[in-house]
């Protein structure tokens, strides 16, 4: 599980800019990130905390912070929404899932193991891109096709939500 993240989180951070460098000249630069980069004490994924949405069948988490200094949560952070057919769960008695394992079922021509991960970015003129805040039913264009759907929210140019690229 850890692992299956890691790689989301890491996507998640190069889709909001957040690790771009400039290099000599003026050229553009993406940092590599390796799920090595991720310790345990930093940018650490909740596998005991999944929401359920039954009328859907699909897993999700919201708020999950993917940086280490946030500026502002509300748009530091993204939301995760997995086909329910991909994932064992157990109910805690909060209501909340944890993760158990994958299974090998398929949804549409894919699996937990080969499903594309698909990142929006709606932000005209790099404008700052709040994250969910909970289960949109229009995730399910994506996850009826087997495709997990991670929308991150960015803090774009505005100054007033600290503005990006951030220091």
């Amino acid at each position: 599980m850890k692992k299956a993240f890691a790689v989301v989180l890491a996507l998640s951070l190069t889709a909001s800019n957040v690790c771009f460098a400039f290099g000599a000249e003026g050229e553009s630069e993406s940092e590599v990130i390796s799920e090595a980069d991720l310790s345990d004490d930093e940018l650490a994924f909740d596998s005991d905390v999944w929401q359920y949405n039954s009328s859907y069948d699909v897993y999700y988490q919201t708020g999950v912070v993917y940086c280490s200094e946030p500026y502002d949560t509300s748009y530091e952070s993204f939301g995760i929404y997995v086909p329910g057919d991909y994932m064992t769960m157990t109910k805690n008695s909060d209501g909340t899932h944890s993760f158990e394992g994958f299974t090998d079922t398929a949804v549409g021509e894919y699996t937990a193991e080969t499903a594309p991960v698909v990142i929006p970015v709606n932000t005209a003129g790099y404008a700052a891109q709040a994250a969910p805040t909970g289960f949109s039913s229009g995730v399910t264009t994506y996850t009826d096709a087997g495709i997990v759907y991670l929308y991150a929210g960015c803090r774009g140019r505005d100054t007033a939500n600290g503005g990006a690229p951030g220091e």
